[in-house]
């Protein structure tokens, strides 16, 4: 029985749903639901969760490119997202191990490495997928992606850059380089925000729209969560058990995996039409 039918896929929407206001719950009680004594079970329960979600995602991705298959164009482009989305794992994997069994800071590390560097393959599958299609904007749509797109960027250039250098002004010699390198995290999202924008505009009409929106939605929490971020890790905020941009990694992770449901359940449609 083939899994990604209408029905299975509204299934998983609903799942998906009902784990992230768990998750959600869980994350606004947590301090209470463990003490202080209990840090290591609290960090593993979330370590699990996070790791979890985009190793999941990473899955259906590799899948996904495969049933396109790697040679064709669109292959290509699931085929670099799920080897961002690796990258993203694996840094992943390195913090939660550093963070639980080491005594190594985890930020930064060369966990960074693998989260940065998963850059790369995102922002090459979503340049690609602009370049193959061969739809030409309006340019009142052109104007408006402009305008939102230049609004996100001064919220990112404010929040990332403005604010906690007049916060933690001056900033430490020994933390320079780690405010730099929180610092690069939403800066590189703006091009992956750009780059969906535009994919997401030129295929506005079909029904592959729903896929890329919740693609779009993963980007822009995952900007939203390493914004957060940086901002405790420059401005030292007390260290406490739950913190809210875990949380919104993990509701991105879970809209990219979606998203990857989305799409293959599109494209099983689409072969059963031909």
């Amino acid at each position: 029985m083939p899994i990604f039918t209408k029905k299975n896929i509204h299934l998983l929407y609903v799942i998906s749903i009902i784990f992230l206001v768990i998750i959600s719950i869980v994350w606004l009680i947590g301090n209470s639901l463990f003490t202080e004594e209990q840090s290591f079970e609290a960090r593993l329960f979330q370590d699990i969760i996070i790791v979890g979600s985009i190793a999941l995602a990473t899955v259906f991705l590799f899948y996904l490119s495969i049933l396109y298959k790697p040679a064709t164009s669109v292959g290509k482009v699931w085929l670099l997202l799920a080897l961002g989305a690796l990258g993203w794992t694996i840094g992943e994997l390195i913090f939660s191990y550093y963070e639980l069994f080491t005594d190594v800071e985890p930020f930064p590390s060369i966990a960074d490495f693998f989260y940065l560097i998963a850059y790369i393959p995102l922002s090459m599958a979503l340049i690609l997928q602009m370049v193959h299609m061969d739809i030409t904007l309006a340019k009142k749509e052109k104007i408006v992606i402009a305008i939102v797109y230049a609004l996100i960027c001064v919220f990112v250039i404010v929040t990332v850059i403005v604010i906690p250098i007049q916060q933690a002004s001056p900033i430490p010699q020994s933390e320079v380089f780690a405010y730099f390198v929180g610092a690069l995290y939403p800066i590189l999202d703006l091009i992956l925000i750009l780059c969906v924008f535009v994919v997401f505009a030129k295929i506005r009409h079909g029904k592959v729209n729903t896929a890329w929106i919740l693609l779009l939605i993963g980007i822009l929490i995952t900007t939203i969560a390493d914004i957060l971020f940086n901002w405790v890790e420059t401005l030292n905020v007390p260290e406490q058990l739950f913190y809210p941009y875990d949380l919104l990694f993990i509701i991105s992770y879970v809209f990219i995996l979606n998203s990857a449901w989305t799409m293959i359940y599109l494209m099983k449609q689409a072969f059963q039409k031909t």
